[in-house]
């Protein structure tokens, strides 16, 4: 038996109060993990781009320099 056809078949077995509470836990349960991933966009988006200009640029400058001082003895 698939695993949705056991979850239809327990919601079948549920009274009507039972359906509810059910489905009104589904509704929070849903609502918090959006509040929870809208919470992670808006902090990557108050963070993305904040070395932007002159202090990006220097930044991606050292990144290059560093990249392509390769040690052979590192290894």
């Amino acid at each position: 038996m698939s695993s949705v056809v056991e979850i239809e078949s327990a919601i079948e077995k549920l009274s009507p109060q039972e359906v509810a509470e059910l489905s009104e836990w589904l509704t929070r349960h849903t609502l918090k993990l959006k509040s929870q991933h809208d919470a992670k966009m808006e902090a990557i988006r108050a963070t993305s781009g904040c070395m932007a200009g002159e202090e990006g640029a220097e930044f991606e400058a050292a990144v290059r320099e560093a990249s392509n001082q390769v040690d052979a003895n590192d290894w």
